[in-house]
C-alpha cells in the first residue's frame, strides 16, 4: 500500500481510487463508534428523520420504508455529536483531502459527512452508477460529463467495523462504458452479483481505514442485513469547481447549515470551509437531482421576507354574468315541466311515478363540495352555435373563445370538389377506377424541380414538430412517382393511392412553410386537396398499412400547422386514428417487423415514435389523453440515419432520439398524470416538475454545434425548440397553481403550499418571452407562420402581466412590466401576417393598460393593500387558470374594449404605451435584460413578412391551440412536509418588497 502523499495521489488519479490507513487517531476511534452507535439507534428507533431509506437508491429519499441504509446529516447540531465535526475538520482527514485534489487549504469547501449503515429487516443493494452522470447517457454525452468533472472534489468511505460492501471498476473515472459495461449498468435494477461487471474489483476496508474515490468511477454497494456496519461517508471540495460541484452536493439538502447554532460549534478551520459552502450555495440556483430527479435544493427564507399577493378568487364557476341568468331559466323550466307532470299525474292515475315527481337524490355535503368537476373542462359557442368542447389542459383556447377571433378575406375555391369529380368510377360504379384515378392525380403534380424544392423546404422549414418520412423515403418517393415504370400498361399501377398523398402531404406542408410564397397561400391548400382526394381513391379502413399510419399523420401535421385549415380538433382526430392503426398493425411492438429488411424496420420504428410524440402533444393541446401507455410499448428507438441518407438538411447526431426522449419523459408523464379520470395531487405536479427538469440537464440540443454567423432555419430548429418547449411545458404544469397559490394566501402567496407552482410559472414565463426575442428576430418569416408560438407566448404575457398588476412594490414589477410589453409588442407584430396572433390581443392590451395604470399609481411607493379586483380581468384569470366550466363569447355579449379585429398598431415601432415607458424607465434600463433592451432599442417590425388580408366575418379557427394550457386545479397538498417552503429560491429573491432584506439571498437592486 502506497504511503508516500505523491505515490498516493498518483495511484489515485490513475486507479480512480486509493485506500489510506490511521486517519482515525486511537483516541478518537472509540468516541466516533459510540456516536455512531447513538445515531444508529437514533434513526432505527425513527427519532431522526434524515435518513437513506431501503427502497430508493439515491435521493430525494422518502420515508415509505422504515428500514435504512444511511444516516444523513451527522454534523447536524441537533444530533449533539461534536465528535463527528470535529474529525471532519481534523489535520490528518483535510491533509489527505489537500494532498489528492492538489489544492490549499484556503480553497476547501465543506460539504458531506453521512454514515452507512446495514439494513436490519432485508438486503439491499445500489446499482452500477457513476454520482453525477445518467446511467442512460450516451458514449459521446459520457465522454463529455467525464472531461468537464475536474478533480475538483472527492468523497472517501471510513469504515468503522469490518466493511467489504463497495465495488469499483478501476480507471473508470476516466473512459466512457464499454459496451459490456453499459449492459450492467443501464437501468434502475441492482446487480444479483457485482463481480459480474467487467473489471470489478471489490474493495474491503479495515477498522480505521478510508478508500477515497473519484465520484464518477463506476461503484456500486452491497448491504448485508447480516453484518453489522457502520462506515462514515464524507466529501470535501475545492471551490474552482463552483457549479460543477453544486448539484451533487447541494441535492442532499443543506438549509440546516446556514444556522447560526451549526457555525458556532466548529473549530475556525471548520468556520472557513462553511463559509464557502455557503457562497456556492446562495450562488448556485437551480441544481435538481443527479441520478433521479431534478426538483431543486431548497433555501430557507424568513416569513416576513415573503411578499403579500392580492386576493384572486377562482372557483369552477361558469362565466359571471350568464349564469344566474342560465339558472334561473332551467328552474323556471322544471318549475313548470314539474306542474305539467303533475296536472297529468292528476287527470291520468298511473302506479309509475313520473320522471320529474319521483323523490330527487340529495348529495352528500362532501359530494357537492367535491372539486371532481373541476378539471373536466370547458364548454363554449362556436361560431356555427355548436357546443365546443376543451378539455382540463386547453384553458387559453376558452379564454381565446371569449373574444372570437379573424377569419381572412375569402375563403379560396378550395379544389377537393373538382379533382374527385374527374376521377373516373370503375365498371361496377361502385368505387374509383384506381389506375385512371391515378392518372389524374398525376396530372396536379408540380414540375419535377418544384416538386424537390419543395421536399427541400419542407424538411429545412417545416418538420420540426412531426417528421412521419424520413428524408431518403421522401427521395425514394419522388422517384418512384416522377419516374414512374410502367405507368401506362395494364397491370397493377406501381404507386400506390396513399404513397401519392403522402407526396402531396409534403407539397402543402412545404408550401405553408415556403417563404418565397404569401403565408397561408393557396397552393398549400391545392395540394391539400389533392392528397385528400388521393385518399380516397381506394378504401384503406379494412386493411391498413403503414403508408397509411404515414399519410394519416402528414394530414394531421396540416390540419395544426395554422393557416385557413388550422383545426386542432380535426388534427387530433386524425392523429388518434393514426396512433390506433398502428397499433392494430403492431407498430408499437419490438417484434414487429422482424422479416422486413433492417432499412424497412428502422423506418417503421421512427414513424411510431414520430406518432406517438405527435399524439400526446396535440392531446395535451385539447385536454383528451391517448389510448396509446408507454408501459405497453416496447418498440426501441431506431438508430439515426446516415449523413449519406439525409439529401436535404443534415440532422445532429442524437436529434430525434432526443425528440423521442422528450416524449417519453416529458410529455407523456404530463399526460399520463393529468389527463385522468382522477385529479393528481400536487406532488404528483411537483414529481412531473423534477421529470422535466432532468430531461432540461440531460438532454442534447444546446451542446449542438452552432454558427458564428446567422444560423439556418434546420440547425436553430434543432438546437432551441426543444429546450423552449420544456420551458413551457414547465409554464404549464405550474400556471394553475400560480392562480391557485394566490388564492390559498392573497396576502403572501410565497407562504402558501403552492409557492414553488407561482414561482416556476413566473420565471419560465420570463424565459420563454426572452427566447421568443430570439425565434422572431432570428427567422421571423418563419415563425410568425407557425401558430403553435402564439398561443405560447400568450400565455407567458397573461402569466408575467398578473405579477405586474398585482404586485406593483414588488421589485421585479419594472421587470414583469417590460416582458409584458414586449410580449404584446412582438404579438401586435406578428398579427400583421398571423391571424392567430391576432387572437387574444385585446386581452393583452387590455392587461398592459391596467399594468400601467397600476405601476404609475404606486411607484415610489410601498403598496399595502393589494390593488383592487377588475371584474373583467377577474373572469379571464379563471379561464385561463382552468375554473371556468361554460365560457360565453364576449364578442356576442358587448363587444370587447379593443376588438380581435383591431389593426396592429403601427410598425416599425413599439406601440405608443410602449414607447412612452420604456421612455419613462430610462434610469433603470440597464437593470433589464439585455436582450429585451435590444429588442426595444432596435424596435423594427419583423422583416419580409407578407400582411395578411384584413379580416372579414366570423373566425376560422376558434378551435384548440397547439399547446396545452394548465393543468387540472388539483387538490390542497401541504408541499412543505416533502419539499420544504424554501423551494425556488433564484425566483423568490425578486419578489422582495423594497423594505425587505434577506440575510442569504441578493436582492436586486430597487428601480
Amino acid at each position: 500500500m502506497a504511503s508516500n502523499p505523491a505515490d498516493l495521489k498518483a495511484k489515485y488519479e490513475e486507479q480512480g481510487f486509493v485506500v489510506i490507513p490511521n486517519l482515525i487517531t486511537p483516541e478518537n476511534f472509540q468516541s466516533l463508534e459510540r456516536a455512531c452507535a447513538d445515531v444508529v439507534s437514533r434513526t432505527r428507533e425513527g427519532s431522526w428523520p434524515h435518513r437513506r431509506t431501503v427502497g430508493k437508491q439515491f435521493p430525494p429519499y422518502d420515508s415509505k420504508d422504515p428500514d435504512s441504509w444511511g444516516v444523513q446529516h451527522l454534523m447536524h447540531p441537533d444530533l449533539g455529536q461534536p465528535a463527528f465535526s470535529q474529525w471532519y475538520c481534523s489535520t490528518p482527514v483535510v491533509n489527505a483531502v489537500q494532498n489528492l485534489l492538489g489544492c490549499q487549504e484556503d480553497q476547501l469547501q465543506m460539504e458531506l459527512f453521512n454514515l452507512l449503515i446495514n439494513p436490519v429487516s432485508h438486503n439491499f443493494a445500489l446499482r452500477w452508477h457513476r454520482d453525477d452522470i445518467s446511467g442512460d447517457a450516451t458514449q459521446e454525452e459520457e465522454q463529455r460529463a467525464l472531461d468537464a468533472w475536474k478533480p475538483y472534489g472527492i468523497q472517501w468511505n471510513t469504515a468503522i467495523y469490518d466493511d467489504a460492501c463497495l465495488y469499483v471498476v478501476p480507471g473508470s473515472h476516466k473512459i466512457p462504458r464499454t459496451s459490456g459495461q453499459r449492459a450492467h449498468s443501464t437501468g434502475p435494477d441492482a446487480p444479483v452479483n457485482p463481480l459480474d461487471m467487467p473489471g470489478a474489483i471489490r474493495v474491503a476496508l479495515r477498522p480505521g481505514e478510508s478508500v477515497f474515490y473519484n465520484q464518477n468511477i463506476l461503484h456500486c454497494a452491497t448491504y448485508d442485513a447480516s453484518a453489522p456496519r457502520a462506515t462514515l461517508h464524507g466529501c470535501m471540495g475545492n471551490i474552482e469547481g463552483g457549479p460543477l460541484r453544486a448539484r451533487n452536493i447541494l441535492q442532499h439538502g443543506l438549509n440546516w447549515m446556514k444556522e447560526p447554532q451549526f457555525g458556532e460549534g466548529l473549530d475556525p478551520r471548520g468556520k472557513a470551509m462553511l463559509v464557502r459552502l455557503l457562497q456556492l450555495y446562495n450562488t448556485a440556483g437551480d441544481v435538481g437531482y443527479s441520478l433521479s430527479g431534478t426538483f431543486h435544493v431548497a433555501r430557507v427564507f424568513d416569513e416576513d421576507a415573503r411578499a403579500f399577493v392580492p386576493e384572486v378568487h377562482c372557483g369552477v364557476v361558469a362565466e359571471a354574468n350568464d349564469v344566474p341568468h342560465l339558472t334561473a331559466k332551467i328552474a323556471e323550466m322544471g318549475e313548470r315541466i314539474r306542474q305539467l307532470e303533475q296536472a297529468v299525474a292528476t287527470a291520468h292515475p298511473s302506479d309509475r311515478p313520473l320522471a320529474l315527481l319521483s323523490p330527487t337524490p340529495q348529495l352528500s355535503p362532501e359530494a357537492v363540495s367535491s372539486p371532481t368537476d373541476e378539471g373536466a373542462g370547458s364548454l363554449s359557442v362556436n361560431k356555427d352555435g355548436n357546443a365546443v368542447y376543451f378539455g382540463h389542459t386547453a384553458g387559453t383556447e376558452a379564454l381565446f373563445s371569449m373574444d372570437g377571433s379573424v377569419n381572412f378575406d375569402s375563403q379560396p375555391p378550395f379544389s377537393l370538389a373538382a379533382i374527385t369529380k374527374s376521377l373516373p368510377f370503375s365498371s361496377d360504379m361502385t368505387s374509383w377506377d384506381t389506375p385512371l384515378a391515378l392518372e389524374r392525380l398525376f396530372a396536379y403534380l408540380p414540375i419535377e424541380l418544384r416538386a424537390l424544392s419543395l421536399c427541400d423546404v419542407f424538411f429545412r422549414n417545416g418538420c420540426w414538430t412531426g417528421m412521419p418520412i424520413t428524408q431518403s423515403e421522401a427521395e425514394e418517393l419522388l422517384t418512384l412517382i416522377y419516374h414512374c415504370p410502367n405507368r401506362n400498361s395494364s397491370s397493377k399501377h406501381p404507386v400506390a393511392p396513399q404513397q401519392m398523398a403522402i407526396l402531396y402531404l409534403i407539397f402543402a406542408l412545404g408550401s405553408l412553410v415556403d417563404l418565397d410564397l404569401p403565408p397561408y397561400n393557396s397552393d398549400a391548400d391545392h395540394y391539400f386537396d389533392c392528397a385528400c382526394a388521393a385518399m380516397s381513391v381506394k378504401p384503406w379502413f379494412e386493411s391498413p398499412t403503414v403508408v397509411t399510419v404515414q399519410a394519416l399523420a402528414m394530414i394531421s401535421c396540416f390540419y395544426a400547422h395554422g393557416g385557413r385549415r388550422f383545426s386542432m380538433d380535426a388534427a387530433w382526430i386524425t392523429i388518434s386514428l393514426a396512433s390506433s392503426i398502428s397499433q392494430r398493425i403492431g407498430l408499437h411492438r419490438e417484434k414487429f417487423g422482424s422479416d422486413l429488411p433492417p432499412r424497412s424496420l428502422e423506418r417503421c420504428r421512427a414513424l411510431f415514435w414520430e406518432i406517438y410524440s405527435i399524439e400526446t402533444i396535440y392531446g395535451l393541446s385539447v385536454g383528451r389523453p391517448t389510448g396509446t401507455f408507454l408501459a405497453n410499448i416496447s418498440c426501441p428507438f431506431p438508430p439515426d440515419e446516415p449523413q449519406d441518407a439525409q439529401p436535404f438538411v443534415k440532422l445532429f447526431p442524437g436529434y430525434r432520439h432526443g425528440r423521442w426522449r422528450w416524449t417519453q419523459e416529458v410529455t407523456v408523464p404530463i399526460m399520463e398524470s393529468f389527463l385522468t379520470a382522477t385529479k393528481p395531487t400536487y406532488d404528483t405536479v411537483l414529481a412531473v416538475d423534477q421529470k422535466i427538469r432532468k430531461f432540461i440537464h440531460s438532454s442534447p440540443f444546446e451542446s449542438f454545434p452552432t454558427s458564428l454567423n446567422a444560423e439556418s432555419p434546420a440547425a436553430f430548429a434543432q438546437c432551441h425548440l426543444l429546450p423552449l418547449f420544456s420551458k413551457i411545458m414547465l409554464m404549464y404544469i405550474h400556471s394553475g397553481h400560480f392562480v391557485e397559490a394566490m388564492r390559498d394566501n392573497p396576502v403572501n402567496p410565497l407562504a402558501s403550499a403552492y409557492s414553488p407552482s407561482f414561482l416556476a410559472a413566473y420565471r419560465n414565463a420570463s424565459e420563454i418571452i426572452k427566447a421568443d426575442i430570439r425565434n422572431f428576430t432570428t427567422h421571423p418569416m418563419l415563425f410568425t407562420r407557425w401558430w403553435a408560438i402564439w398561443k405560447n407566448l400568450f400565455n407567458a404575457a397573461i402569466i408575467v402581466g398578473t405579477v405586474a398588476t398585482r404586485y406593483p412594490s414588488f421589485k421585479v414589477a419594472p421587470h414583469a412590466i417590460i416582458e409584458l410589453f414586449t410580449a404584446v409588442d412582438l404579438i401586435e407584430k406578428g398579427a400583421v401576417s398571423s391571424g392567430r396572433a391576432r387572437s387574444g390581443l385585446a386581452i393583452l392590451r387590455r392587461l398592459r393598460d391596467k399594468a400601467i395604470g397600476i405601476y404609475s399609481q404606486y411607484s415610489g411607493h410601498n403598496l399595502t393593500p393589494p390593488p383592487s379586483a377588475d371584474p373583467e380581468t377577474e373572469e379571464e384569470l379563471k379561464i385561463f387558470a382552468g375554473y371556468t366550466r361554460i365560457v360565453a363569447n364576449k364578442v356576442l355579449q358587448r363587444g370587447p374594449r379593443y376588438t380581435a379585429f383591431s389593426k396592429p398598431e403601427p410598425e416599425g415601432k413599439p406601440s405608443p404605451s410602449t414607447a412612452l415607458w420604456m421612455k419613462e424607465l430610462g434610469d433603470v434600463r440597464q437593470e433589464f435584460d439585455p436582450s429585451i433592451v435590444q429588442y426595444f432599442d432596435s424596435a423594427v417590425p419583423f422583416v419580409n413578412v407578407v400582411p395578411l388580408p384584413e379580416p372579414q366575418g366570423p373566425s376560422a379557427f376558434e378551435d384548440s391551440g397547439f399547446f396545452f394550457t394548465h393543468p387540472p386545479n388539483t387538490t390542497n397538498v401541504d408541499m412543505y412536509g416533502a419539499y420544504g417552503a424554501e423551494s425556488y429560491p433564484d425566483d423568490a429573491q425578486m419578489f422582495v418588497q423594497e423594505e425587505v432584506q434577506w440575510p442569504w439571498v441578493h436582492v436586486l437592486p430597487t428601480s
